[in-house]
C-alpha cells in the first residue's frame, strides 16, 4: 500500500536562484520629515518563481540619507502566484555595532525575464545609531532579479 502511494506522489523540482534586490523611496522621522532610503542585497532563491520562493538574504547595504548600513543576513518569502512579497532583514552600522532587524512586506507585479518589480513597506524601522532612532512609514519601490 505504501509503495503504490509513494509511486503516484508527484516529483517537485525546486530550483535554487541567486537574487539582487535594488529599491529605493522615503521614510519619515517623527516630526514626519522624509528621508531618502536606497536598499540593495543579494542573497539566494529556493523554489519556483511563478509559485513560491523562499528567500535567504546573503549581505547588502542601506543608505538613509548619506548615512550607510550594512545588511547582515536575513530572510523572506516570495508568494508569485499571490503577488505578495515578506522580507527581513538585520542591519548594523557600517564598521559594526548594534543589529536592529526591518520586517517589510509588500507587493509584485509581473515577471519578465527573471525581473519582478515590488513595492516594501513597513510601519516603522530602527536604525542602528547610538540612541537607535526611530523611523515612521517606510515605502520603498524596485525589483528583485533573479539568475
Amino acid at each position: 500500500m505504501l509503495a503504490s502511494v509513494v509511486a503516484t506522489t508527484p516529483t517537485v523540482y525546486a530550483a535554487t536562484y541567486s537574487f539582487e534586490l535594488k529599491a529605493n523611496g522615503q521614510v519619515r522621522d517623527g516630526a514626519g520629515n522624509p528621508h531618502n532610503v536606497n536598499l540593495s542585497l543579494i542573497g539566494t532563491g529556493y523554489g519556483s518563481l511563478r509559485l513560491f520562493m523562499l528567500l535567504r538574504v546573503a549581505s547588502g547595504t542601506v543608505t538613509v540619507d548619506g548615512s550607510t548600513f550594512c545588511i547582515v543576513g536575513g530572510s523572506g518569502i516570495l508568494i508569485q502566484a499571490f503577488h505578495y512579497i515578506y522580507l527581513y532583514i538585520k542591519i548594523t552600522p557600517l564598521y559594526g555595532g548594534p543589529i536592529t532587524g526591518w520586517s517589510m512586506y509588500g507587493t509584485t507585479g509581473l515577471s519578465y525575464n527573471n525581473k519582478i518589480p515590488l513595492t516594501l513597506s513597513s510601519r516603522h524601522i530602527i536604525l542602528p545609531t547610538s540612541p537607535r532612532t526611530v523611523m515612521y512609514k517606510l515605502v520603498l519601490a524596485g525589483q528583485i532579479t533573479f539568475s
